[in-house]
C-alpha cells in the first residue's frame, strides 16, 4: 500500500503515530499498510481505524503529541491496552477450547480404531484356531489310516437309495455338527469338510430339499401303479 499523503490525512482518517522502540527501521507488520518508521521518535500518518492494532503494542508505537489538523487524540477510536488484552484473552480461550474439542474428537477416533483393530485381531485368532482344529482333525484321521481329508467317503449307492424324506427339518435340527457333516459326505452332497456349522446346516437343508424334489419327479415319471389298470385291459394286453 502506498504511504498516506497529507491530503488523505486531512480527509479525516489518520493520526500521527510515533515509533518509541529503539529501531533504525520499522515497517507496519500489523496491518501491512506499507508505512515505514525510520528510527526512534519518527512519526508517520496512520489510518485512525487501524490504530487499535498498533495500540496493543505500546512498547513499539504511541500516538504522537502533534496530530493532523482537526484530529484530536481523545476522539480517535481506539481500544485501551486492557480492553485489547481482554479481547486477546477471549480469543485465546476460544482457541484453546476448539483445540480441546479437536483433541477429544481425535482421541475418540483413535479409540474407535483401536477397538476395530482389536475385534479384527480376535476374529483372525478365532479363524486361525478353527483352521488349526480342522487340520488337527485331518491329521488325526490320517494317523488312523483314513483319507487325509475325511474318514467318511461318498457312497453313491446309499445316495441313490436313501430316503431323503426322513431328513425332516426337526431331524436336521437335532443332528450334531459332525453327524451332519459325515452324512453330507456319505450322501455325496459335495460339501467341504471344513465348512462351518452355520453354512453346513444351510447348504445341507438346500441340497436335501433338492434331492427330495428330484425323487418326487422320478416317481411321477417312472412309477406305474398296477391297481390303476382295469383287469380286462391287462388281460387283453397279455393276449396281444
Amino acid at each position: 500500500m502506498e504511504p498516506i499523503t497529507l491530503q488523505q490525512a486531512r480527509a479525516g482518517g489518520v493520526v500521527n503515530v510515533e515509533l518509541v522502540c529503539d529501531r533504525e527501521f520499522k515497517d507496519d507488520c500489523r496491518c501491512n499498510t506499507g508505512i515505514v518508521w525510520r528510527g526512534k521518535g519518527d512519526t508517520q500518518l496512520y489510518p485512525a481505524n487501524l490504530w487499535p492494532k498498533l495500540a496493543a503494542h505500546p512498547d513499539v508505537w504511541r500516538l504522537a503529541d502533534e496530530q493532523p489538523d482537526g484530529v484530536k487524540v481523545t476522539s480517535v477510536r481506539s481500544e485501551s491496552l486492557e480492553d485489547e488484552r481482554k479481547r486477546l484473552g477471549t480469543a485465546e480461550a476460544e482457541r484453546v477450547a476448539a483445540s480441546s474439542e479437536t483433541k477429544a474428537s481425535a482421541a475418540s477416533l483413535e479409540e474407535a480404531a483401536a477397538s476395530a483393530e482389536a475385534n479384527l485381531l480376535k476374529a483372525q485368532a478365532e479363524a486361525a484356531a478353527a483352521r488349526k482344529a480342522a487340520d488337527d482333525r485331518a491329521a488325526e484321521l490320517a494317523g488312523q489310516g483314513t483319507d487325509s481329508v475325511t474318514a467318511i467317503v461318498a457312497d453313491q449307492a446309499l445316495a441313490d437309495s436313501f430316503d431323503y424324506l426322513s431328513l425332516t427339518p426337526e431331524r436336521q435340527a437335532a443332528m450334531g455338527y459332525e453327524e451332519m457333516r459325515d452324512m453330507a459326505i456319505s450322501l455325496d452332497y459335495g460339501l467341504s469338510y471344513r465348512l462351518g456349522e452355520r453354512n453346513l446346516r444351510s447348504r445341507f437343508a438346500e441340497i436335501t430339499s433338492d434331492r427330495i424334489s428330484q425323487a418326487e419327479e422320478t416317481v411321477d415319471t417312472t412309477g406305474v401303479d398296477d391297481t390303476d389298470v382295469p383287469a380286462g385291459a391287462a388281460n387283453d394286453e397279455a393276449k396281444g
